[in-house]
């Protein structure tokens, strides 16, 4: 049975009743799926809650629906924290997009001294990605995406847990499994694909980051993060 397709709403408009949809969820609602009034719908607000509505009324940009139900869905810990190099054009999205399937908290993209891109752009449009796909994962929460740091400005945020940084000579990330699965918050540092420099590593050991390895292979920057997630999920 398919499941019925699922629409942003914003923060506290799911209760019960009649809410028209964002005019963009509502143009893609008639425009491109079609719906018709009687079609079942879900919606969320990015914040774990969850809606279950019917299509009431549908023009050519405005669609009013009847929402019957809801619930919250409490987030999947640990909370995982993925602080990264930027890379190129579509590798972004792709990496915004992957680790919101893979269940990434927050992204935190990163200026290393060798990062090819320094994260140029429209956060409000990233953030569009990560509801994109928190539709069509169906993930209730949508990860906070920040505004690019310099590895010395994310360093100084504190994390209540595992503090790790992907490295060619460090540790099978199963070594921290039992820390990982007890924790509260993870946060992984992945750097540039030229690899970080030798003040880059010393600032990382400095704010107790260990050093983890995801591949004997240098990963794409896109690549590592997903890597990072699954195995983190993997552990519990």
């Amino acid at each position: 049975m398919a499941l019925p397709p699922r629409f942003f709403v914003f923060p506290g408009d799911i209760r019960e009743g009649l809410l028209e949809l964002p005019s963009d969820e509502a143009r893609h609602a008639a425009n491109s799926l079609r719906l018709k009034p009687g079609d079942p719908i879900e919606l969320f607000d990015g914040e774990g809650v969850v809606g279950a509505a019917n299509i009431i009324e549908v023009s050519k940009d405005n669609v009013t629906v009847a929402i019957e139900s809801r619930r919250e869905e409490d987030p999947f810990p640990p909370k995982l924290i993925l602080a990264t190099a930027i890379p190129k054009g579509k590798r972004w999205q792709m990496l915004v997009e992957k680790c919101t399937e893979l269940g990434v908290a927050e992204i935190q993209p990163v200026i290393f001294q060798y990062s090819v891109a320094e994260g140029q752009g429209d956060p409000d449009k990233w953030r569009r990605w990560a509801i994109e796909a928190c539709k069509q994962c169906r993930r209730a929460l949508v990860p906070v995406i920040r505004k690019p740091l310099k590895l010395r400005d994310f360093l100084q945020s504190l994390v209540e847990g595992p503090c790790l940084f992907g490295a060619l000579d460090g540790d099978p990330l199963i070594k921290w499994g039992g820390q990982i699965d007890r924790a509260s918050e993870v946060a992984i540092v992945i750097g540039p694909e030229a690899g970080m420099t030798k003040e880059e590593e010393g600032m990382c050991y400095a704010a107790s980051y260990a050093p983890v390895l995801f591949s004997h292979n240098i990963l794409r920057i896109e690549t590592a993060c997903m890597a990072a997630c699954t195995l983190v999920r993997g552990l519990l």
